[in-house]
């Protein structure tokens, strides 16, 4: 088209390179009239394309019902970046041609205007050169030079062209085994000098250019080559293949079905894959328009997924998403993923297309609601199990609290019978029964002492906890000088200790446990050296004493109910101490265990909160 009149809304997007939009044409301040037999213009877009700051071309859309807006030009872009990379091409190609012709042309006056050609030659964007019958470079350009790279001593003296070839090939330029030129060229090239060339060919440069070379033969046997530079369009090739295979791998990879649906006229086109999901060939569904989406849609599912089709076409929403239930072909319901976005509107606002995929997530779905269904089935299962196990440690405690005071009463009957029968009767006792009762006095008491014991665990465990922090060096001392004479003290070594959050009346039980339990078992081996200490790099408190220590094989009974390792030795003890002592730190949250030698001491670590 030829515009004539640049005062004109074509004029106004071509001498500014800005985009038009005039959806009132005839009364637009920037309309300059149209020519005579033009049909009307009511609206008007008119898209200016440039490369760089050049204007290379303009894309001009009339009379769109309502009008046009900046969402068109938006949805436009696609397209209109191919046009470009298309106007750029065809003048790159017309570019192309147009030497062609020129090289033509100036091969017809070669004889008599020779300056004036070898001029042009030097002008064009283009290598040239002529080789006449004999393979005797004759003429070539300083374009030429400039993108070979070649001395101009070597082609001032007229060299045979195959001496030009192997001066390149040892220099590198053809890569390793002629890797940068095309395969069909490749013989010509490099190993059979004699054979024809192809009329065109690509090669690349150890740079990374793209030299398209074109040859035409002479009736004297030689020919007149051809090289353009070729990287950008070659660059905007590639890309634009990258593009389609990248978007080929998206499809292939999450096999989408694919909708378009005009809101206007209610018309819709889909692929194959989503008449797939439901069971069908696109071609048994045809006419395809929305009632064939809506006729599928479950019925508790559509107002749904209306309801959020609605809110996104009034622009509420920025997309429209829903998961629903769709009749397949064979009358079961699979679950979709549906999903869209309105891709154009009119002047007002009002959506007029739209388009989306459609997931196939049935098996998804499916599996979502077997793991609900068991989830919850094992939440009741946790919640009964946890109420019988509640139930039954509470009994249990009213059992071994009453057990355990019950038990009291008869034992001190037993005692004070045993020892008043000693007392009164002793004399007439034999050494025999008399041991007897004694054994029946100390069993008693060790009973006894059980007993305490276990109420003392019970109340360990049940007690709620008091948690502040708790200044832990203090508490060692205050333990220390309760346990301890004066004149033994010596021997305990408190390093400086951390604060820790707790409850500071069943950590002071923890340090008196542990200290006693030192002090019991170290009283054999003077000189007894007990120390209290924090290892920071490990984290935890410990008590070290260089006592009985114990076989590590059993320490796993260390920490339960009634477990001694030195049976049978004159060591008191009942075995809770140190089960009291971890049922107190795992109250506090944190773990205890223990380290030792046979006759090599023992250490007992412990972590707490620190404050």
């Amino acid at each position: 088209m030829e515009f004539r009149n640049l005062d004109t809304l074509f004029g106004h997007v071509l001498r500014t390179g800005e985009t038009v939009i005039a959806n009132d044409a005839p009364r637009d301040p920037r309309a300059g009239g149209i020519p005579p037999g033009h049909p009307p213009l009511d609206a008007f877009l008119g898209i200016p394309l440039s490369a760089g700051d050049r204007l290379v071309a303009m894309v001009g859309l009339a009379n769109q019902p309502g009008g046009y807006s900046q969402a068109d030009v938006d949805f436009l872009q696609p397209l209109l970046g191919a046009v470009r990379q298309m106007v750029l091409a065809w003048r790159a190609h017309g570019e192309r041609q147009r030497a062609r012709q020129q090289l033509q042309a100036t091969g017809a006056l070669l004889a008599e205007k020779s300056a004036a050609l070898q001029l042009t030659f030097d002008s064009m964007a283009q290598g040239l050169i002529m080789v006449d019958g004999a393979m005797r470079i004759r003429f070539y350009n300083r374009r030429l030079l400039e993108m070979l790279e070649l001395p101009e001593a070597l082609m001032a003296g007229q060299p045979l062209y195959h001496d030009v070839v192997k001066f390149q090939a040892e220099r590198g330029d053809f890569g390793e085994d002629y890797a940068l030129v095309e395969a069909a060229a490749r013989p010509f090239v490099g190993r059979e000098p004699e054979a024809l060339p192809p009329t065109r060919y690509l090669r690349r440069t150890p740079d990374g250019r793209v030299f398209e070379i074109e040859t035409r033969y002479l009736d004297d046997g030689g020919m007149v080559r051809t090289y353009a530079d070729v990287t950008s369009f070659i660059d905007v090739e590639n890309a634009l293949r990258e593009e389609r295979q990248r978007l080929q791998w998206v499809l292939e990879a999450t096999r989408p079905g694919i909708w378009e649906t005009n809101l206007v006229t209610r018309e819709m086109t889909i692929n194959d894959r989503w008449a797939e999901m439901l069971g069908y060939t696109v071609e048994e569904l045809q006419p395809v328009a929305r009632h064939t989406w809506w006729e599928r849609v479950h019925q508790d599912d559509l107002a749904r997924a209306q309801q959020a089709l609605d809110r996104h076409v009034r622009d509420e929403l920025p997309y429209y998403e829903c998961d629903l239930r769709m009749r397949h072909k064979d009358g079961r319901w699979i679950w979709i993923n549906d999903r869209g976005r309105v891709r154009r509107r009119d002047g007002q606002g009002q959506a007029l297309f739209m388009s989306g995929t459609h997931i196939d997530i049935h098996d998804r779905v499916v599996a979502e609601e077997a793991v609900r269904a068991l989830n919850a089935t094992l939440e009741r299962r946790v919640a009964e199990r946890t109420a019988d196990l509640e139930r039954s440690m509470k009994d249990m405690e009213v059992i071994s609290y009453s057990v355990a005071h019950d038990l009291r009463a008869p034992l001190r009957s037993v005692n004070g019978f045993a020892t008043l029968i000693l007392e009164e009767e002793g004399e007439r006792l034999s050494p025999a029964v008399r041991g007897l009762f004694g054994r029946i006095r100390r069993s008693s008491r060790d009973i006894g002492a059980m007993i305490s014991d276990m109420l003392e665990l019970l109340r360990v465990v049940r007690v709620d906890l008091e948690m502040k922090p708790v200044d832990m060096g203090a508490l060692a001392c205050s333990v220390i000088d309760s346990l301890v004479s004066g004149d033994q003290k010596g021997r305990i070594v408190v390093q400086s200790l951390p604060g820790v959050m707790g409850d500071a009346t069943l950590l002071r039980q923890v340090l008196v446990n542990l200290v006693d339990n030192a002090l019991k078992y170290s009283q054999h081996h003077p000189p007894p050296a007990i120390e209290v200490g924090y290892d920071a790099g490990a984290g935890a408190f410990f008590v070290r004493d260089n006592g009985l220590g114990f076989d590590m094989a059993r320490a796993q009974k260390l920490f339960g109910l009634f477990q001694r390792l030195h049976t049978g030795s004159d060591i008191p003890g009942t075995g809770v101490g140190l089960a009291i002592v971890a049922r107190i730190i795992e109250r506090h949250g944190g773990r205890i265990w223990a380290e030792a030698q046979p006759d090599e001491g023992a250490t007992f670590w412990w972590t707490l909160p620190l404050a």
